[in-house]
């Protein structure tokens, strides 16, 4: 068949279409392995250490806090079938809450990419978790003013006494948490949401295979489909599917959050061990794992005793995927939780009857005083704004953005990542109502 323009254009549109097609095939088997490892993970006794690393994202015209880093180690525990999930926060690496930014002279932009950068490299090198404490101290030590040095080298001599160095997973944690905001476990969070997740996001497997604390990993990388949202990177470990090591970087290619294992056993004596250390350990944390009771919008009416207003615009990929009614104790109305996701990143929708009460009056604002009785600059940034006649409180957190009315005898609250953009979360808002 000779080759006219006509038969050209065909046999190109063709290509592009098995091209196209082979990519989804691609996406869908790396899909059903992650899926897999998942499951094998939520399946797996094991005991981890890890650190975790929490970055204010730096130089972005937007970001309204100072940068500021925040890490600690924590020891976890997962045993199936068990009051299972324990969690011990041995000691944070810097600081408590809001690390930096309480300090009169807050890092540079420079400082901290400095800061970080190393932070990477003592981690991809394998240095112990209490070289990288010292390391991010003693930097932080040569940029604040001497007055504060003073005060963190007391909180090291109390903190760290008992427990820097301890190569044992049950050593003694510290009362103090480090304030690091923590995602939910990233395992479940991606296997509760794959199929919208795959829908939103390409699931690309690497080729090489690296080696986290000793054990052989499958890495994903799971980029997004739409240009304001975030990037994951993340190794499993290749039998088992724990997650060893986890990235997300923004959309300005910022790393905001790193989780890195240093230490695991699979060894189901200490697995029983540590368990058992944990459960008498006051200062750890326990997950249940309670099933969330979910209900359908019909359900949601009945039990709410009105229609609950909905907002008709959601930002690209995203989708109701749950209602939960919540009963608090302190207020005998039901508040209802809408949450959507567009696979991994999620915005909350909370309703309740009634101008204050329940589930609302904990967020009102309180001040915060540091040791001299003088206001502290926190994490979080309030105002109020007028939408459309309706008054709107919002309070900007670390990595979280939350908007507070009041409208038709409803309370509304909404909480969304702050991934996502100030002006995605207003047009939500004004659609809320509207026809």
């Amino acid at each position: 068949m000779p080759k006219t323009a006509k038969s050209y254009n065909y046999f190109k549109i063709l290509e592009v279409v098995l091209i196209l097609c082979m990519c989804n095939f691609s996406n869908a088997d790396n899909q059903k392995m992650l899926e897999q490892l998942l499951n094998n993970h939520a399946k797996a006794s094991y005991v981890v250490r890890q650190v975790l690393i929490d970055w204010d994202t730096v130089g972005v015209s937007d970001n309204a806090f100072s940068p500021s880093c925040i890490a600690r180690e924590e020891v976890i525990v997962q045993k199936p079938l068990a009051e299972s999930h324990r969690r011990l926060v041995r000691y944070p690496l810097m600081g408590r809450g809001d690390p930096i930014n309480r300090y009169r002279k807050n890092l540079t932009v420079e400082q901290q990419t400095l800061i970080r950068n190393k932070v990477l490299e003592m981690l991809d090198s394998g240095v112990p978790s209490w070289e990288i404490e010292s390391y991010v101290n003693s930097s932080i030590e040569k940029y604040i003013e001497r007055f504060m040095e003073l005060s963190i080298r007391g909180n090291q001599q109390t903190e760290g006494k008992t427990t820097r160095r301890d190569p044992r997973f049950g050593a003694r944690a510290s009362a103090n948490r480090g304030g690091v905001l923590r995602p939910k476990r990233i395992s479940q969070l991606l296997k509760e949401n794959m199929d919208i997740l795959s829908k939103n996001y390409e699931i690309q497997k690497g080729g090489s295979v690296d080696e986290i604390a000793g054990y052989e990993t499958v890495l994903f990388s799971i980029e997004p489909n739409f240009e304001d949202r975030p990037t994951l990177r993340l190794w499993l470990e290749k039998e088992n599917g724990i997650p060893l090591r986890f990235e997300r970087i923004n959309k300005y290619g910022q790393m905001q959050y790193l989780q890195v294992s240093t230490q695991i056993s699979f060894d189901l004596n200490e697995v029983d061990r540590i368990l058992g250390e944990l459960v008498e350990d006051k200062v750890s944390k326990v997950s249940k794992r309670k099933a969330r009771k979910t209900i359908s919008f019909p359900e949601a009416e009945k039990a709410f005793g009105q229609k609950p207003v909905l907002p008709n615009y959601l930002p690209a990929g995203f989708e109701l995927y749950q209602i939960e009614p919540m009963e608090l104790p302190q207020t005998a109305t039901t508040t209802l939780h809408f949450r959507y996701t567009d696979g991994f990143l999620t915005f909350s929708l909370f309703e309740e009857t009634g101008r204050r009460s329940g589930f609302f009056s904990r967020f009102r604002p309180r001040r915060n005083k540091d040791d001299r009785g003088n206001d502290r600059v926190r994490n979080r940034i309030e105002e109020k704004i007028e939408l459309g006649g309706k008054s709107v409180r919002v309070m900007k957190l670390r990595h979280a953005q939350v908007y507070s009315w009041f409208e038709n005898d409803i309370n509304l609250r909404l909480i969304g990542d702050s991934n996502l953009s100030r002006s995605e979360m207003v047009r939500i808002i004004e659609s809320i109502g509207s026809d």
